[in-house]
Parts: structure tokens; sequence; C-alpha cells
């Protein structure tokens, strides 16, 4: 019916200063990124001593000790302005760490 108000579609949140619910680093600089991304690997490679430490050594021991060293080389040579892949491996390293954590 002519004159009926249409559709309404809501401005973005950061309309309103407020951050994307879809991006939780969303308004954080990106250097800030960077050291979220180097203390989550950090706990990643922690915990993979740990649990390369309470392993009975042999193929479990070397297992984690690989691992460990994988996340240690991405952890240097993920480049720092490279947001997207920052972002990534941090959501990948965090849903590890709380697997692990669940052992």
């Amino acid at each position: 019916m002519p004159g009926e108000p249409t559709a309404y579609d809501e401005p973005p949140l950061s309309a309103f200063g407020l951050p994307d619910p879809g991006d939780p680093y969303a308004g954080v600089a990106d250097s800030v990124v960077h050291d979220v991304f180097r203390d989550t690997a950090g706990l990643l490679i922690g915990e993979y001593a740990r649990l390369a430490l309470g392993a009975a050594g042999g193929p479990d021991q070397e297992r984690w000790r690989a691992l460990s060293a994988r996340v240690h080389d991405r952890r240097t040579t993920v480049p720092a302005d490279d947001r997207a892949a920052l972002l990534g491996h941090i959501e990948r390293w965090r849903a590890e760490l709380a697997e692990l954590r669940e052992r």
C-alpha cells in the first residue's frame, strides 16, 4: 500500500560507538591484537610443554614438542600487521587450549 513504512534497516552498532559482537577485537589497535596473538601462542606452548613433561616419553613426548615448535614458528612468522591472520590464529589456538585443558 502506498505510503506505508518500508522495512527498517538498523545501523551497525559501530554507528553508536559500540563494538561489533561478531568481532570481539573491533576497535582494538593492531598492536594490541598482536600482543594477544603472542600471549595466546605462549599459553599454548606452555600447555604443550606441560603435556610433554607428563608424557611417558617416546612418541607422545615428541608429538607435544613438535606441536609446540610449530606454534613457536607461527608466532615468529605471522606478520604483525596481518590482522586477519592474527585473529584466525587466536581463535584456533584458544579453541585448542580449551580442548587441551578439558583433558
